[in-house]
């Protein structure tokens, strides 16, 4: 081994908790400590490049050891020459810790056919919420995830320590089908701190591979409260400083509407004056949203006011989301069918149906899709939305 030579290792890395010396292998032969400052919180990363005679018509092994106390170090790739190496293990390093990148002989160059791309996958059907979202298995959304269309709601008002556990286990069933193709798990907020760092989004829903990209703004329950100047400018200012500032381009919709029994449901929901500023708040936020049980599309005002509400978002170029929760009493399987049909014989295509359970033991939680539960609600969306 060399220090000079027309081969290139390249390792990218970050730490939690402070600056960490790394040692680096290559096939079991030492090639000295590396320092590493970057900081993983940041989501930058450091990138080391040590040169050598490696041909690459052999298969090496990269090794990198964590020597400093009191820190985490996060090895997040190695390659020789462009060649990524294959670690079975990439979990945070504690000090003594080893990873092993398994670096293959390099391919013989093929030219592949031209291959017209699939379209891609529309994660349009999500389920969640607080009732019984942390007991949810993989069982419980094997029809959903057999037509790609399923994802999942995370309730913010979920996120403790004593859910923590339960909640990454759920996550982890969807995220990394998710993450390959590039979207992500909505979270519904609220105006508090948890999407700081450092906050409850990261100690208590963040796994690796989550990535946030949309989201609902619980703003409260009354309508009235679409008039309030004073609100829609804290909300604006809320959204820039602790959502824009950490995921740009996320979308966020506010959910302001009335709780059933509004005044103002029979007025046009586009042009009148008492919707104005949650008309702004929503163009602000690049997203709209109605939540309602799926009970109450029984009541005439409130059908007029949210197919108008997704008429105006839909026309507004706005994707337009409607959550919906069981009732006591209920058959919350039918309720959806009932309110999904109503919206497509309008002429209304909500962009994402949110199937949520907001009290364990309400009308119908999480559970097996062969029976009347949220996932055999959410299953009968994927199977019959139109595609968009």
């Amino acid at each position: 081994m060399t220090a000079t030579g027309s081969n290139t290792i390249t390792i990218t890395v970050a730490v939690t908790g402070g600056p960490v010396d790394m040692a680096v292998m290559m096939d079991n032969h030492q090639l000295g400590n590396q320092h590493v400052t970057v900081d993983y919180a940041s989501g930058a990363v450091q990138t080391i490049t040590i040169t050598g005679n490696w041909p690459t018509t052999a298969a090496h092994e990269i090794g990198c050891k964590h020597n400093t106390d009191g820190s985490t170090l996060h090895v997040l790739s190695a390659s020789l020459d462009g060649i990524a190496g294959v670690c079975s293990n990439m979990t945070p390093m504690t000090k003594v810790d080893w990873r092993k990148f398994e670096v293959p002989v390099k391919a013989a160059v093929v030219v592949p056919p031209v291959v017209v791309p699939a379209k891609p996958v529309v994660r349009d059907v999500l389920i969640g919420g607080f009732g019984g979202f942390t007991a949810m298995t993989e069982a419980d959304l094997v029809g959903l995830r057999e037509t790609g269309r399923g994802g999942i709601y995370v309730h913010m008002s979920i996120a403790n320590a004593a859910n923590a556990a339960a909640v990454h286990s759920v996550l982890s069933i969807l995220v990394p089908e998710e993450s390959n193709d590039g979207h992500t798990v909505a979270i519904e907020w609220g105006t508090n701190t948890a999407p700081k760092k450092g906050d409850a989004f990261d100690s208590f829903v963040a796994i690796p591979g989550l990535v946030v990209g949309s989201g609902i703004l619980n703003c409260g329950s009354s309508g009235d409260l679409a008039t309030s100047t004073a609100l829609l400018n804290s909300n604006k200012a809320w959204i820039t400083s602790d959502i824009y500032s950490r995921w740009p381009g996320t979308t966020i919709a506010p959910v302001v509407t009335p709780g059933g029994n509004d005044a103002y449901l029979g007025t046009d929901y586009g042009t009148h004056p008492h919707w104005a500023n949650q008309r702004a708040l929503e163009q602000f936020g690049g997203r709209a949203c109605d939540d309602i049980p799926a009970a109450y599309y029984n009541q005439t005002g409130w059908f007029k006011h949210n197919v108008e509400h997704g008429a105006w978002a839909l026309a507004n170029g706005l994707p337009y989301d409607v959550i919906l929760s069981p009732t006591a009493g209920s058959n919350f399987t039918a309720d959806v069918q009932t309110v999904c049909k109503l919206f497509w014989a309008a002429g209304v295509f909500p962009t994402r149906f949110i199937v949520e359970s907001y009290t364990p033991g309400i009308g119908c939680t999480i559970g097996l899709e062969s029976a009347d539960t949220l996932n055999r609600a959410a299953l009968w969306i994927a199977q019959n939305k139109p595609a968009l």
